[in-house]
């Protein structure tokens, strides 16, 4: 961060500060330098603010750390199962979701059809949990969603109020309008 002091013609000081944002790896984008007034002094401080593309902006915005202050490029990175495994990927974007032996049971209902539960699951983002009166009584959930797509795919069961369905905490719904089958399916 620059910054440097200047007299105006009143004798006051004016502070001038150039706060840098990260430079993302792509050809270098416009400039444009916006100078805002602080509280009715002749303080002016002056920030660098990057033009983007329209799309690339929008994606930008969602990886900003408001509590910083600065552009934050976050990258992901995708989790790959064994290619010798029987595997469940996402419809959309064809990210690895779970291995086969890690299913537990094929006779779940969700939103839009027949569901697994899986033990575990990879490439997958959880929402904040809620209370949710299901077909097996109240669960406490939290929608889960494709970290390559964000796409919707199911659930993750944070908490079951009833004593019979306690092993479906910490488990995943996924429904099967949400995947595809890979490597070594016959």
């Amino acid at each position: 961060m620059e910054s440097n002091s200047d007299p105006d013609s009143s004798g006051n000081a004016i502070t001038k500060r150039v706060v840098g944002v990260p430079e993302p790896a792509l050809s270098e984008p416009a400039q444009q330098l916006i100078g805002v007034r602080s509280g009715g002094k002749t303080r002016i401080s002056w920030r660098r603010r990057r033009i983007y593309p329209r799309a690339l902006r929008r994606r930008i915005e969602r990886s900003v750390s408001r509590s910083l202050g600065y552009a934050i490029m976050v990258k992901t990175f995708q989790a790959y199962l064994p290619s010798c495994h029987r595997t469940y990927s996402c419809i959309h974007c064809r990210a690895h979701l779970a291995n086969h032996d890690e299913l537990i049971s094929k006779s779940f209902q969700g939103s839009q059809g027949r569901a697994y539960l899986f033990n575990s699951v990879v490439n997958v983002g959880c929402g904040p949990a809620e209370e949710r009166v299901l077909l097996t009584g109240l669960h406490a959930v939290a929608d889960i969603y494709c970290e390559c797509c964000k796409t919707t795919l199911g659930w993750k069961y944070e908490h079951a109020f009833e004593s019979s369905q306690k092993y479906k905490e910490g488990k995943f719904i996924i429904e099967l309008a949400h995947m595809i089958k890979e490597n070594g399916w016959e």
